[in-house]
This record gives C-alpha cells, structure tokens and sequence, in this order.
C-alpha cells in the first residue's frame, strides 16, 4: 500500500510539472485548422496561470477543436498533411489531457486519455499514402499509373514522440502497451470511376 501511495504521488507530481515544458503556442500549421486556434489560446492562458484544472479542460477542447477539422480534412481534402496534422495536434492534447487529469488524481480518466492518445498519434506514425492504380481518357487516348511517393506522413517524428510520452505515462501507471494500440477509424483512398465503356 505504501508503494502505491509513493507510486501515485511521484506521478501526480511527474504529471504536474509533465506538461509544461510541451510548446501552448500554435504550432506551425495551426491555420489548416482554424477552429482550433481560440482553443489553443485559451490552454495557452491556463498553462501560463498553472491552473491544472483549466489547462485539463482547455486541452480537451482543443483537442475535439482538432477532431472535428480531421472530420472536415477526411470530407475535403488529402489525408496528407491536414488529416494527419489535425490527428497529431489532436493527440498532443489529449496527452496533455491526461497529464492534468493525472495531476488532479483522476487515474481512471488519465489512462483512458493517454490510451487514446496513443491510438491517435499511432496512426500518424504508420501512415503511408496508399499505391492504387489509376487510369482516366483524354482526347489523346488511356492513361494509367501508380503513386510511387509513399514517403511517410511529414508529421510521423511528432506522432512518435507523443506515443512514446503516452506508452511512458501508462508504463508509469502499471498499465502493459504491449502490441499495437487498437486502429483509430482511418479514410479510405476514394478510387477513380472507370472511364465510361470500360
């Protein structure tokens, strides 16, 4: 029993101090989503005052501010680099989430966070743009293809470094990150509609 009490109090007090040195200020990139940007200035405010309660609220909000622009990027646009930027920043704040949570005594609540976080940065880490083929006519005949680029997303340093702080804080709270964390709901490539009469 003295060993948990011991346990805990080191990581409320890793947890406290945990989440300050990670940068409040916008990100570069910040703008591909705009709705996260008075969210992003309301944690900046509550890590400067060193109120965890604010800053665990103010870090949840902008994280479902970076949910919902990956909801937009998934509608609008390429996986790479709104999508799997929304999904890290999204990510880095549930981290910070579960770091205040921690720092309140909220265990149960701070291990959810950190496991989902570490779902979220995951995928950013292991993305890969997919290698369909296409093909489309023109006045000059068919064409085909393949995309060749399957560079990793541009955001996979950042995504591993916030699994790793994740994996470390649910280590640190006696829970085993063996295996990969469960997939987070991915978009598919949209396939090209074959060219009428083929």
């Amino acid at each position: 029993m003295k060993v948990w009490v011991v346990l805990c109090s080191l990581a409320v007090t890793a947890a406290a101090v945990a989440w300050q040195p990670v940068p409040a200020a916008a990100a570069n990139g910040d703008d591909l989503c705009p709705r996260a940007l008075p969210k992003i200035d309301e944690f900046t405010a509550a890590a400067k005052a060193s109120d965890v309660a604010k800053i665990s609220d103010s870090a949840a909000a902008a994280a479902e501010a970076f949910r919902l622009c990956m909801v937009d990027a998934r509608i609008s646009g390429p996986i790479e680099p709104r999508y799997n930027f929304d999904e890290m920043r999204a990510a880095y704040f549930v981290t910070v989430h579960g770091r205040a949570l921690l720092a309140q005594g909220k265990r149960d609540d701070a291990i959810a966070a950190f496991k989902d976080a570490r779902s979220l940065a995951n995928e950013v880490a292991v993305w890969q743009p997919d290698s369909n083929a296409w093909s489309g006519n023109n006045i000059t005949g068919t064409s085909s293809g393949r995309n060749s680029d399957l560079r990793p997303s541009q955001y996979k340093d950042a995504a591993i470094q916030i699994r790793t702080a994740d994996e470390a804080a649910l280590g640190t709270l006696g829970v085993s990150t063996t295996g990969a964390p469960p997939p987070v709901s991915r978009p598919q490539a949209v396939e090209p509609s074959p060219a009428p009469g083929h």
